[in-house]
């Protein structure tokens, strides 16, 4: 008798039409074994970093509470930062792999974002030797308070980590052990259930021929199939009962994965189809945020005072230049795929070129220019500041300075003026009171011999 599990997967491994009835029972235990681990492993991450969370709070007070004069406190607050840093992360990483398990049905979308967030979690391990970098925090703060011991936590969690990720790992790929023999068409396919609504849609828009010769099997994601009779990949959109075909070459699967790591969010299959079809568009994209992705970097590494660095550091202040420049590959698809991102990097863009003109900088604002062409971003018309214009301008101020100091010196002496009458009136007064005082003195003195 089949076990009955947890979690219920919806449409999961129901498409097992070619395989035997006990190999997808046996697999469909697997999946739910697994499940339960995943939540488990999960459950414990999230209780193991709200105890490294509350250990890493009571050692910021004892660092808070170093004097600022000894060495120690910029030392121990470095490697706190770190690693709070790194935990901070994989806490919202958790989080969302909390609230994903935490619902009574999972739907292979679930899965596939479970296995995103999983390489977040995996990447775990790039932060260095976490473990041995707590003991060296500890050391330092040896004597200074009740300093918390959390590197076994920290190990535990690196254990329960790994084997959560695993467990996620298998049940994708059990899943898609059942799943992906569910193909459409050619010979010898028999139409059956939710199969024949896909067959019978695949000739009413593609003919019969087609749809008797031409195997379809499915792809990634979920919803896309390829053909072994042409080049071409078929998408089917449940929700309007159709089929769409792309023909450009567009790796949907990459489309797919790339979206979903800039923006977090899965396509639907209608979604998919808008990018495949843009597949060309999306590749400029990409070509063009690399190309400004250097000049981002070049910016950044340059040091001194000159016009460019002056410019650029004006602008990485409101927006997040510095960090997009430490990006890598990431800001490339975030540029291609997240809109809301592409227009806040134009926007920066478009700021940076009006600072970079107005600085004179004309090597890098020219270059800049050269990209929002290439790249189709429209930039502000700024005329460029010249040589002959910076010194009229410092000519400006200079004149501005002195007249402000002139004004400044002016005021100085009126109140200097002022305040010498007021003293001399003070001082004449005085001298009439002691004389109206000395002249009663007299007559007193007078009458009273």
């Amino acid at each position: 008798m089949r076990k009955v599990t947890l979690i219920t997967l919806f449409g999961l491994l129901q498409c097992a039409v070619f395989i035997e009835q006990s190999h997808a029972e046996d697999l469909d235990e697997k999946v739910a074994q697994d499940l339960k681990l995943v939540q488990s492993s999960v459950s414990d991450a999230d209780n193991i970093l709200g105890n490294i969370d509350e250990g890493m709070s009571k050692i910021r007070d004892i660092i808070n509470s170093i004097p600022g004069t000894d060495p120690k406190k910029s030392e121990a607050r470095d490697k706190y930062t770190h690693i709070v840093d790194v935990f901070g992360s994989q806490k919202k990483v958790i989080e969302k792999m909390k609230n994903i398990t935490s619902k009574a049905n999972l739907t292979y979308d679930s899965i596939q974002l479970l296995r995103t967030l999983s390489g977040d979690v995996k990447n775990y391990g790039q932060g260095g030797d976490l473990g041995a970098q707590f003991n060296a925090l500890t050391t330092l703060l040896s004597g200074l308070g009740d300093v918390p011991v959390l590197g076994a936590a920290i190990e535990t969690y690196g254990k329960v980590a790994a084997e959560m990720v695993n467990a996620i790992y298998r049940v994708g790929d059990n899943i898609d052990k059942v799943r992906n023999q569910g193909q459409i068409g050619g010979q010898g396919y028999y139409a059956a259930g939710e199969s024949a609504v896909l067959y019978n849609k695949l000739v009413k828009q593609f003919g019969k021929s087609f749809a008797e010769n031409a195997r379809l099997t499915p792809d990634q994601p979920r919803y896309v199939y390829r053909s072994d009779s042409d080049s071409n990949s078929y998408i089917w959109n449940e929700n309007q009962k159709k089929w769409y075909k792309t023909d450009n070459g567009a790796p949907l699967d990459e489309i797919y994965n790339k979206h979903r790591q800039a923006t977090q969010k899965l396509l639907d299959a209608g979604q998919l189809n808008v990018l495949a079809n843009n597949w060309p568009r999306i590749q400029k994209r990409e070509q063009s945020a690399n190309a400004l992705l250097q000049q981002l970097k070049d910016l950044k590494s340059r040091v001194g005072g000159g016009k460019a660095e002056t410019a650029f550091g004006e602008v990485d202040g409101k927006y997040e230049l510095s960090h997009w420049a430490d990006m890598g590959d990431d800001f490339a698809i975030s540029y291609a795929y997240d809109s809301a991102f592409k227009s806040q990097v134009d926007r920066a863009v478009r700021d940076l070129y009006r600072k970079l003109r107005e600085a004179g900088a004309q090597s890098s604002s020219q270059s800049l220019e050269n990209w929002a062409n290439d790249a189709n971003v429209s930039l502000p018309k700024v005329k460029l500041t010249t040589e002959a214009d910076l010194a009229r301008i410092a000519e400006k101020q200079a004149e501005k300075e002195a007249k402000e100091k002139e004004k400044a010196e002016r005021l100085e002496r009126q109140q200097a003026e002022r305040e010498a009458k007021r003293l001399a009136k003070e001082e004449a007064r005085a001298e009439r009171e002691a004389a109206r005082q000395a002249e009663k003195e007299a007559r007193e003195k007078e009458k009273a011999e």
